[in-house]
């Protein structure tokens, strides 16, 4: 990075210097644990406050020197290639510790290797290998999409027996996967700074390169998708977001995506774009079913994943949060009752919890109705129904972070990753600075979960809470009861 402008060389120290400190952190964890287990696994209770402290001075020192980077500090540089591989390949040296969902992943793909079917059969993950590093989900079949077993199973197919070079392997795997987004990026992005918001984002190299989330496979598949439709050419795009959808069912938000903006900017008659929508959506299908007939083994390999999932504690929606905190008021505002709620555990039936996710997935299904509604009305009087490009993308962006904060894992911070080709070809700055923010905040309750109980610090969590929907009203009336981009914009 000698290339750098002047005033930019100390920002990047300090920032670099902070994502150090968090492989550093991971490293501190294999070795005062004595394994690269993650859940039921947490630093020692006297470690938990300097690691608290180091943890969240890391990120914030990470998040104002990013900010600074891109917003803050003048550059005359047209290509940041070399600083986003740089990134990449920093943060490929941390060990899972927030998360242990590789784990999970590695362990079925082991036992695919061995003839086991990972879809339609439960409480396998103890026959695999990476049994003594799993305890949360371990009953569970594989719950994602087919193309995401590939990988597992190479990198076990590479590493044998071998725990360390399987995870080796697969690290080398998810950092290609990395690598491609970087040069799709480099292809769309209008500001070079725009491939820095993408790869700085904590939600890529911290969630996902760093703890190996499989939602980077999907995030590649969705960015290419996009790549196709940017050149109009909705067959391929079709084709690939077909192929995302069997990794990860969020990337649905795309499809409606891709095909509006060829509708919008297409110069075809139209009679030709509504004919090659449909063969496109016949090709998408045909995609998605091709990729789960790779591992189709009887219905039992599609009912078994989502049965599971339906009977288990759902990743953290607000929807499924304010239930939560529901509980804890009703049932005893303590820290017992706090570190129980707010941790992931497997939820008995009659856990008080299950009534109040009821009550409060019926609350939120209404609001994101009404947002949906109200964004809807918005770019309708305010474009008079006149969409191009522009418009149609900054419409879904705004679109997603409603689909996302409602119905998905707004406190999963690497689900985030599949926002960025959507924002990354925006012009929408104040979005994608809302979408900076959110990266940097969503994963600060992770490190509070690795911490031995009982601790005071499970005590931040509803405030962690409140503070991020707190963020998302102030954006949405900033950023949704306008339509930024201008028709006239473009002359």
């Amino acid at each position: 990075m000698n290339n750098l402008d002047q005033p930019t060389k100390t920002p990047w120290i300090f920032l670099l210097a902070s994502i150090a400190s968090l492989c550093g952190i991971s490293w501190l964890k294999y070795g005062l644990t004595g394994n690269i287990r993650v859940d039921h696994n947490p630093f020692p209770a006297a470690w938990s406050y300097p690691i608290f402290v180091l943890f969240v001075g890391s990120l914030a020192l990470f998040a104002y020197n990013y900010w600074k980077i891109i917003w803050k500090t003048e550059s005359k540089k047209t290509n940041y290639k070399k600083e986003a591989y740089g990134i990449i390949i920093l943060a490929s040296c941390m060990l899972p510790f927030l998360s242990n969902d590789v784990i999970i992943y590695l362990g079925h793909g082991y036992l695919s290797n061995h003839g086991v079917d990972v879809f339609a059969n439960t409480d396998i993950l103890k026959n695999s290998a990476w049994a003594p590093y799993i305890e949360d989900w371990k009953d569970g079949p594989f719950v994602y999409g087919p193309i995401n077993l590939i990988p597992a199973k190479l990198a076990n197919l590479v590493g044998g027996e071998s725990i360390w070079f399987t995870l080796i392997t697969y690290k080398i795997l998810m950092l290609l996967v990395g690598f491609g987004i970087v040069e799709l990026l480099h292809k769309i992005v209008r500001d070079p700074k725009d491939l820095l918001i993408a790869v700085l984002a904590p939600a890529f190299w911290l969630h996902n390169v760093g703890h190996l989330h499989n939602d980077l496979i999907a995030c590649l598949l969705a960015l290419t998708s996009v790549f196709f439709i940017l050149k109009n050419q909705l067959l391929p795009s079709a084709v690939f977001i077909g192929i995302a959808l069997s990794c990860k069912v969020s990337v649905i938000i795309y499809v409606p995506f891709i095909f509006s903006l060829y509708f919008f900017t297409s110069e075809e008659k139209m009679v030709q774009r509504f004919g090659k929508m449909f063969l496109s959506l016949l090709l998408l299908a045909i995609t998605v079913i091709g990729c789960y007939a790779i591992f189709y083994d009887g219905g039992a390999s599609i009912t078994v994943p989502f049965n599971y999932l339906s009977n288990q504690q759902p990743s953290k929606s607000f929807a499924e949060i304010l239930g939560e905190m529901l509980n804890v008021i009703f049932s005893g505002i303590n820290q017992a009752n706090i570190e129980s709620e707010l941790s992931m555990e497997t939820i008995p039936t009659t856990d008080p919890k299950i009534y109040w996710w009821g009550i409060s997935k019926t609350i939120f299904n209404m609001i994101g109705i009404l947002l949906f509604i109200v964004t809807g009305l918005i770019f309708a009087i305010k474009t008079k129904m006149k969409f191009n490009k522009e418009l149609t993308i900054e419409f879904f962006i705004k679109i997603s972070f409603i689909f996302f904060f409602i119905y998905l894992h707004i406190f999963q911070a690497w689900y985030l990753v599949l926002l960025i080709p959507l924002i990354m070809i925006s012009q929408n700055n104040r979005l994608k600075k809302y979408f900076m923010v959110l990266c940097c905040y969503s994963g600060i309750h992770t490190i509070i979960i690795t911490i031995a109980r009982p601790s005071a610090l499970y005590y931040i969590l509803p405030l962690l809470v409140m503070i991020n929907a707190g963020l998302f009203v102030w954006q949405f009336r900033k950023n949704y009861l306008t339509v930024e981009y201008k028709p006239e914009n473009n002359g």
